[in-house]
């Protein structure tokens, strides 16, 4: 896909969900009140695990 926007192919569509994993985590904390989060993820590719995404917008960081 070339953005969210558009897919760079007129016959493929496709949804994109902004903020995808930071929704999830921020929903799974208001029902889970946790103080802590571990999340394992594969360290070459933080993207495809929303590491960065749930560091961004949330207090939650991730060791190496």
């Amino acid at each position: 896909m070339l953005s969210a926007e558009d897919s760079g192919q007129q016959n493929f569509h496709c949804v994109v969900e902004k903020d995808y994993y930071r929704r999830q985590v921020r929903f799974f904390h208001s029902v889970i009140r946790f103080g802590n989060l571990g999340l394992i993820a594969d360290a070459s590719r933080p993207e495809e695990a929303g590491v960065r995404e749930i560091e961004k917008g949330t207090s939650i960081s991730a060791a190496a």
